[in-house]
């Protein structure tokens, strides 16, 4: 934990730092002379125009954009017409601009793809029927590529018939007499009627054609393949300061940034190299000298951006993160308009900012 004390600049000084920068840039005679009185820089005092000194504290730390390309190793992927159709492609004349790309990171390549024969079908977009082999008939199924057995005589070539006699007493009376079958003709089996006798019916898998169409290329006798790999991606680098302020700072909050980011070796704040254990009350406190509710929540902001950081491929945080003490004070001119002025950093180490 930190032992040193970080002490602000007296207003005295800030309000004088500020004059003295002022004066280069704007007529404060304009703002600030007195009818009947000669004009000096030393009669616009903090005593008389500064109105109120309100301490409070700002976070600040360099967001770092670098555009990287992805590190996933390159895919061939291979597949026909049908699987063509689906991929969407993508076609590269220059490199891409990270920051506005919206597709994924991952594509396949437009000048990638290569058309070669189906070596299933070796390019004739037909293979043999499976099931016919390629005789464009199967045997029956019903009679198993021969006749069945006769239904009619149960396959024993003989039926048993009836006949009317009449004996020589004038008696009538039937007999039974067996006799070759009627539908066999005593041969005990008939033809198939799915078949015709032939044994065998045409083959249903290719429509009796002896070929079907190529599963792999979808009939087309070609293949192809094509490449998915990782955007090629424009070389982006760049470094933006971010000010979170416990009050407000009046848009001052870019200004501040790029002169802090100018600055930074000279301007004395508290440097936090570990912000999973430093970013907390009990490290800062002792530092600073004081603690708010409004400094707790900038520091559970920056805890946030940190985290955020942490699990981004493209985005880092630049540590240290530093928190400098702010001063504002709360000014008037002779005429009456108010501004503020502000103070960023110890009174070994500081930058002012302030505009009427």
């Amino acid at each position: 934990m930190s032992q040193i004390i970080i002490k602000s600049p007296n207003p005295d000084v800030i309000w004088n730092s500020w004059k003295q920068k002022a004066s280069r840039n704007i007529n404060l005679e304009k703002h600030y002379k007195t009818k009947g009185a000669v004009f000096s820089l030393d009669s616009i005092i903090a005593a008389e125009y500064v109105k109120a000194v309100n301490k409070a504290a700002i976070v600040f730390f360099e967001e770092i954009y670098e555009a990287t390309t992805s590190s996933a190793k390159k895919i061939i992927k291979q597949g026909n017409v049908k699987s063509l159709q689906k991929e969407q492609f993508y076609e590269f004349k220059t490199v891409a601009v990270k920051s506005e790309w919206k597709g994924p990171e991952n594509v396949a390549y437009l000048n990638s793809i290569q058309e070669y024969g189906c070596s299933s079908c070796r390019g004739s977009g037909t293979i043999t029927c499976s099931k016919c082999n390629g005789r464009k008939d199967i045997i029956c199924s019903n009679c198993k590529g021969t006749t069945i057995g006769c239904k009619n005589c149960n396959s024993t070539g003989k039926i048993t018939i009836r006949l009317s006699v009449i004996d020589q007493q004038g008696n009538k009376k039937n007999v039974e007499k067996t006799v070759p079958c009627t539908q066999c003709s005593g041969t005990k089996r008939v033809e198939c009627s799915r078949c015709g006798g032939s044994g065998k019916v045409p083959c249903d898998s290719c429509q009796a054609e002896g070929v079907k169409s190529c599963k792999d290329c979808g009939g087309n006798g070609v293949l192809f393949k094509w490449i998915i790999q990782p955007v090629p991606f424009k070389a982006e680098r760049t470094a933006k300061p971010v000010i979170l302020s416990s009050i407000k700072v009046s848009g001052f909050e870019k200004e501040m940034g790029v002169e802090i980011q100018k600055a930074i070796e000279r301007v004395e704040g508290i440097a936090i190299r570990d912000p999973y254990n430093e970013l907390n009350q009990r490290f800062i406190e002792p530092s600073l000298g004081y603690f708010t509710k409004e400094l707790s929540k900038i520091i559970n902001e920056t805890q946030k951006s940190w985290k955020s950081a942490s699990k981004n491929t493209d985005f880092t945080i630049r540590k240290p993160i530093y928190i400098y003490p702010l001063i504002a004070l709360d000014c008037e001119t002779a005429k009456g308009k108010k501004f503020q002025v502000f103070s960023i950093g110890s009174e070994r180490g500081y930058l002012v900012f302030g505009k009427i």
